[in-house]
């Protein structure tokens, strides 16, 4: 991926960027269209709110929620270097 200097600083963008980045744009289109009054009732609790509040404070609760919990990270590999010595065999 290409190098992208902002502000004199460096950056590598990656595809994981431009996903993320794809989704929030889509995410606002759906905020910004979806302007009227809806009612939400959870168990015993009943809101009247604008649909579009109700999708940022979803989207935001998934925000937390992702970064709080990495679930589909990748983990680096440890380099062999990195890895204790084997227990030699004893005799």
């Amino acid at each position: 991926m290409p190098d992208v200097t902002v502000s004199g600083h460096r950056f590598k963008v990656t595809g994981r960027m431009i996903v993320g980045a794809v989704i929030a744009v889509l995410a606002l289109i759906l905020i910004l269209q979806n302007t009227h009054d809806v009612q939400v009732h959870v168990l015993f609790w009943h809101a009247d709110r604008p649909l579009w509040l109700w999708f940022l404070l979803l989207f935001a609760g998934g925000f937390v929620v992702g970064s709080a919990f990495p679930w589909g990270a990748i983990q680096r590999r440890r380099h062999p270097k990195d890895q204790p010595a084997a227990p030699s065999p004893s005799g």
